[in-house]
């Protein structure tokens, strides 16, 4: 399998099912081509015997170069037993500035 490049990132069309391109320089780094056309960056590793993804940016918002960067950091770090896949999750749960914020009015402002 060959290097993903742009040209051949935008060349994939959308099918009747999501499928991958995967990265033949970088064994797990690959895109995610939905049925929609939405396409996204995405690394796959194994943590704790099971299969794990993590999407980590948009085609056209990153490049090829940019993601292949970011994945090696991804790879690395599932290499050393780290699961960005659950560090992604706890980031996506955690309060917003918002939230903090209407916390904070509702605990200690008076009304």
């Amino acid at each position: 399998m060959a290097r993903l490049t742009k040209r051949g990132i935008e060349a994939a069309r959308p099918q009747a099912k999501d499928y991958f391109l995967w990265d033949g320089d970088m064994p797990g780094f690959g895109v995610r081509v939905m049925v929609s056309g939405r396409k996204s960056y995405m690394v796959q590793y194994r943590h704790g015997g099971r299969a794990r993804r993590v999407t980590f940016g948009r085609v056209g918002v990153m490049t090829p170069d940019e993601a292949r960067k970011e994945a090696r950091e991804l790879l690395t770090a599932a290499g050393k037993g780290d699961n960005p896949a659950e560090d992604l999750r706890q980031y996506r749960a955690a309060p917003t500035m918002a939230d903090v914020c209407a916390r904070f009015m509702a605990e200690h402002v008076a009304h």
